[in-house]
């Protein structure tokens, strides 16, 4: 073997050699990435045994378009993101799941949503899960709000339910009778009462409600929770 053969040959040998090595780091590290978020997974499932619970009542499906159902879908995904970042997450459960809205929340993973349920049974079924519990129905068309004095976290006690309907005007008291119906108390967020003005009306969309509770569990503060998820748009 000629010298330049054999600087050629270890030259070669060394470039096997360091794709081994990087090759190597690189499993190391998506491995690494992996238990790290297998143990994130764990930790955060523990936290949810003792969190409040949203359930999502969807069992409007005859009152939805196409388009409504999509909206629906985008809404969802939006509250399940702020539920997912928060220090303080709160379970989801969608509830009264038709197929078109099956088929959506499907093309965005959500059967791999953490500590989401999604179910086709409707809301007295579910319902019977939760007995004894503080169970509210959230509606704008309500009498009542929800406590501003207090200022104590909400928890595994707590229970509330929001309509998934969009176009909510269009169905004004919609979900305020459902709640009748099922002899459920109502309330609506406490948002003139805490000295928020709207430009337009007070019927927000889902992902608005319930990021506005999830930011006020950890606030305790309806004016701070609510300004900050609410659009600057949307307010004066």
């Amino acid at each position: 073997m000629t010298e330049s053969s054999a600087d050629a040959t270890n030259t070669e040998k060394g470039v096997n050699l360091d794709s081994n090595i990087l090759i190597s780091d690189s499993k190391r590290r998506r491995s690494n990435r992996k238990g790290r978020q297998v143990r994130e997974s764990i930790n955060y499932l523990k936290i949810l045994k003792s969190s409040p619970t949203i359930i999502v009542d969807c069992s409007f499906d005859d009152k939805h378009s196409d388009r409504n159902v999509k909206s629906l879908v985008v809404q969802l995904s939006i509250s399940y993101s702020v539920i997912r970042k928060s220090s303080l997450p709160f379970t989801m459960i969608i509830c009264g799941v038709s197929e078109r809205l099956r088929k959506g929340l499907t093309k965005t993973n959500a059967e791999k949503w953490l500590g989401v349920t999604i179910t086709q049974r409707n809301l007295d079924l579910v319902l019977k899960d939760f007995r004894n519990r503080n169970i509210v129905y959230l509606s704008a068309d309500s009498d009542d709000h929800l406590d501003l004095s207090s200022e104590v976290r909400y928890t595994s006690d707590d229970i509330f339910i929001v309509g998934g309907l969009i176009d909510r005007n269009k169905y004004k008291d919609l979900c305020k009778y459902r709640a009748i119906e099922l002899e459920l108390k109502t309330s609506h967020l406490p948002i003139s009462e805490s000295g928020i003005k709207l430009n337009n009306n007070y019927v927000l969309a889902i992902n608005h409600v319930i990021g506005s509770l999830v930011k006020y569990n950890e606030f305790l503060d309806w004016s701070k929770a609510l300004k900050y998820i609410l659009p600057k748009r949307k307010s004066l």
